[in-house]
């Protein structure tokens, strides 16, 4: 999705980075990845 972000976000404005006080679907892409990392982890190491 990042990708697309960075390359697409003037075409696509909904996955566009937002401005300061926003929130849009890119600014979801790395905590969500650090949840999963997280939960991957615990479940390996469990």
């Amino acid at each position: 999705l990042m990708i697309f972000v960075d390359d697409a976000g003037a075409v696509l404005p909904s996955i566009a980075h937002s401005p300061w006080n926003g929130v849009r679907l890119a600014d979801f892409v790395m905590p969500f990845f650090l949840f999963i990392v997280g939960v991957s982890l615990a479940l390996v190491y469990k």
